[in-house]
């Protein structure tokens, strides 16, 4: 996945999606398989009053035309060769995914975690686009709020900051853009959908890395002089792959080997001056004591 910079005013700084999961989002794709590793991500947002449901539902209807990830669901791939395929979801139906609830009395902060804790914690349905988003009413002191559910093979971080600009006014009031036309209904089967197409489309998929090595053979047989140069990126990138693990297994909690499926949302307020100044102290920077 691409980007160009981020512009509020502009479609154009929309990320770009690739037909196909790239080798790491197949991968945690496929890990899902076992319920530790799920790969959903959930963000909790207060507001100082509930959404206009019913513009915030079109302001994501629109979203929905200019992200076209937001339209698709996984095609996995026969016999898992190959990255899965995002393909358009002829049933899409933004109210599967666009959803109003109210919280009881009193409407408490636990509340409003232990509500989003169930649905970021509730597997998505592996055969509809891999989003949703939950408006909450009810909040005390009439405020709102707005859970967001997304898996993490549709936008990383990044991604997701971009795909907010869709739905998020840097100011009280602001006119709604214009509107998008509507996207093509998609064919309930297309050409290369039929079991042999996928399967062959499957093995070519697989047989990108011997064939890339089998490149880099050729390249070294026709000029030698790139060996040197190709074993000191095999090594560099050797190098930080073992970093990260021990990174890793550096930072592993304890509490991680008593670790069950349940889970719970908390809170922890920081100030901003204090964390930032920890940060640099320890040679990192906001966002990675706030990752951490």
């Amino acid at each position: 996945m691409s980007t160009d910079p981020i512009s509020p005013d502009s479609e154009a700084q929309l990320p770009r999606f690739d037909v196909r999961m790239s080798d790491a989002e197949g991968l945690m794709w496929r890990l899902e398989k076992d319920p530790f590793l799920n790969s959903t991500f959930g963000n909790v947002t207060v507001l100082d009053r509930p959404l206009n449901f019913a513009t915030f539902k079109q302001r994501l209807e629109r979203a929905t035309i200019a992200v076209p990830r937001l339209r698709q669901k996984v095609r996995p791939t026969p016999a898992a060769l190959g990255a899965p395929k995002w393909v358009d979801d002829p049933e899409f139906n933004i109210d599967y995914h666009v959803r109003r609830v109210c919280l009881p009395e009193p409407g408490s902060l636990r509340q409003l975690l232990d509500l989003a804790t169930l649905i970021v914690n509730d597997p998505f349905e592996r055969t509809r686009p891999l989003w949703q988003f939950v408006s909450v009413e009810g909040l005390s002191g009439g405020r709102g709020a707005l859970i967001v559910k997304l898996h993490h093979t549709v936008a990383d971080g990044q991604g997701g900051v971009l795909l907010s600009l869709q739905f998020i006014d840097l100011e009280r009031n602001a006119p709604l853009p214009p509107p998008l036309p509507e996207p093509p209904a998609p064919e309930p089967s297309l050409a290369g959908d039929e079991p042999v197409d996928l399967l062959r489309s499957s093995m070519s998929d697989a047989l990108r890395v011997p064939i890339g090595l089998l490149k880099q053979v050729r390249d070294v047989l026709t000029d030698p002089a790139k060996l040197p140069s190709m074993a000191t990126q095999a090594n560099d990138s050797l190098r930080g792959l073992l970093a990260q693990m021990g990174e890793v297994d550096a930072a592993r909690s304890p509490l991680w080997k008593r670790r069950s499926l349940q889970r719970r949302m908390e809170t922890v307020r920081v100030p901003y001056r204090e964390l930032l100044d920890a940060s640099r102290a320890l040679g990192g920077k906001l966002n990675t004591a706030f990752v951490t």
